[in-house]
């Protein structure tokens, strides 16, 4: 017997989620996303010109419907606020992209 775990949406399993909208290639309602503070990584080494209220957005893979966030594009939150993405990664492992944003004005 062999066992194959299918860990494809355990990135879902995660609390203070909210559905935001991703204006990339095309506009995008994305559930289960996660916003969050920048790592200590992020904010020792100022990536990209980063400030004390930039924050992360950790988005699932699962939830963008083939879309791939990049630099530039936009995450609308539950609120109305957009954030412009600055940078983006993807996490191989976990399948969820982290994009570092600004809030516009």
């Amino acid at each position: 017997m062999s066992f194959e775990p299918d860990v494809a949406d355990d990135c879902l399993l995660v609390d203070g989620t909210e559905t935001v909208t991703l204006h990339s290639t095309s506009v995008v309602s994305v559930a289960g996303a996660k916003r969050g503070s920048l790592s200590l990584e992020e904010t020792e080494f100022r990536q990209v010109g980063l400030e004390a209220s930039d924050l992360a957005w950790n988005l699932p893979q699962i939830n963008l419907g083939g879309i791939e966030p990049r630099q530039g594009d936009a995450i609308e939150d539950a609120g109305g606020s957009r954030w412009t993405i600055l940078s983006v990664t993807k996490s191989p492992l976990s399948g969820v992209w982290r994009a570092i944003t600004r809030r516009q004005l």
